[in-house]
């Protein structure tokens, strides 16, 4: 696993991402948190397929009198075992709990024993799942699940260690935390790139359309040939041009208008000069801006490869992340 330098839990974190902790951006303590506590949810719903050992620490025992038992509802998919009266109960899906619960009035296939009990979780009320055990009239429901009381509670500014949490299993949640930060950099510089397109497509356009220079060129060609520009119309420059004063054969006057023709043109220079420079500046920018996408987008792609790869598993979601999707 990558090593982790930095003494705070913000400070390792961000010594993943590869960038300083940010200050006085959207960023939020708040949003780090949730995110580090989403990690712990997250290495919590893989190991209890494939490393149940790493969680060990968190695991907790509560035991209830009575057939059902009331868990908050992050703590569903993270229940380990459940016991009826010292024996191990069989989980069975909701939609089959009431052919059991029935059984002893309606008969049926279905039959749970004090030898063989079963229980489900019935999380339909919002804020309010409960286990529910079968047959009824146990004299104690205990209920091992996963305890994230001292990891939610955790200080990523000041905290350096968890009580009761392993490194390995805090060094996963910062991985976890780290990837979601580069995640929301990728988001935010892909965002700035996209803007930033758009400003100088923008300035091309107008720099190449109505703009100043255009408007300076269009003054120089009119006085050199009055034909360029309806000079019967609001947009006339000129009611004689340099044309008209030759065949007059007036000398000063086509000098004059030459000038003047000369200094629009060096006008038009200079304004293409100006923009061309804030062109060529938001352009380096925009490569900036790109080289910094494609740091991001290597460093969480290795991360991805670290953290799923200590599972054994492939880049993915878990299954009711994406179902939320």
């Amino acid at each position: 696993m990558s090593t982790l330098n930095g003494t705070t839990f913000l400070a390792k974190i961000f010594n993943l991402v590869g960038t300083s902790v940010p200050s006085g951006t959207t960023y939020t303590s708040n949003q780090w948190k949730n995110y580090f506590e989403e990690g712990a949810r997250d290495v919590v719903y893989r190991s209890v397929k494939t490393d149940v050992e790493l969680i060990k620490s968190l695991i907790t025992e509560f035991s209830v009198s009575g057939n059902d038992y009331t868990i908050a509802d992050d703590s569903v998919q993270t229940v380990l075992s459940v016991m009826r009266d010292d024996y191990k109960c069989t989980e069975v899906p909701k939609d089959r709990y009431k052919w059991y619960s029935d059984q002893a009035n309606n008969g049926g296939i279905y039959e749970a024993s004090a030898l063989h009990p079963i229980y489900t979780i019935d999380n339909r009320t919002a804020g309010n799942s409960v286990i529910k055990t079968l047959p009824a009239s146990a004299t104690t429901v205990s209920v091992q699940k996963i305890d994230y009381t001292s990891i939610d509670g955790a200080d990523l500014n000041t905290s350096e260690s968890i009580n009761g949490v392993s490194p390995q299993l805090a060094n996963l949640i910062i991985l976890f935390t780290a990837i979601r930060i580069l995640n929301d950099n990728i988001v935010s510089q892909t965002d700035a790139i996209v803007t930033l397109a758009g400003t100088i497509e923008t300035a091309l356009n107008t720099y190449l359309g109505d703009g100043t220079m255009r408007d300076a060129l269009d003054n120089a060609k009119a006085l050199i040939d009055s034909k360029a520009k309806d000079h019967s119309s609001a947009n006339a420059v000129v009611t004689t041009d340099a044309f008209e004063w030759i065949d007059d054969e007036d000398s000063e006057m086509i000098q004059a208008v030459m000038m003047v023709a000369q200094q629009e043109v060096s006008r038009a220079g200079v304004e293409l000069s100006s923009q061309l420079e804030s062109v060529k500046l938001a352009t380096q920018k925009l490569s900036v801006l790109r080289e910094k996408l494609t740091i991001y987008n290597v460093r969480k792609q290795e991360l991805q490869q670290e953290y799923y790869g200590y599972f054994g598993q492939q880049i993915k979601q878990p299954p009711q992340q994406q179902e939320e999707k």
